[in-house]
């Protein structure tokens, strides 16, 4: 069964390219341009981890972390979550920890180093 990825994103350009380069991987990817639309597909989808932009228009990554983290809470199941941003300020990434974020990796970002971080992520969660 391939790795379900769920990438939240308002770039429709890193949406699509991550996207493929996932894909390629073997790996069964969920898009979202909105953190709102990517929390309703979290709950309805359960994939097995989230790949989330910080700035977005309707909620920021950490609100959507927020969402997912107090869902997990009545689940009893936690998704490992990479942050994948612009921002390189030690403060956000210092916020991301707090926050439940399992990495945190700075825009651009090349699919295939992806693809090993998430390989690598969800072999530390079994």
């Amino acid at each position: 069964m391939p790795v379900r990825v769920l990438i939240i994103d308002d770039d429709l350009t890193i949406l699509k390219l991550l996207e493929m380069s996932l894909t390629a991987a073997g790996m069964e990817v969920m898009i979202a341009s909105m953190g709102s639309t990517g929390i309703a597909i979290c709950r309805e989808n359960q994939p097995d981890i989230a790949v989330i932009d910080i700035a977005m228009p309707d909620l920021d990554g950490y609100a959507v972390v927020d969402a997912i983290r107090a869902d997990e809470e009545r689940a009893s199941r936690r998704m490992p979550v990479i942050f994948l941003t612009a921002h390189t300020q030690l403060a956000l990434r210092d916020y991301a920890e707090r926050a439940g974020v399992d990495l945190f990796l700075t825009k651009p970002v090349d699919g295939k180093a992806l693809a090993a971080h998430i390989h690598d992520l969800l072999k530390l969660a079994e």
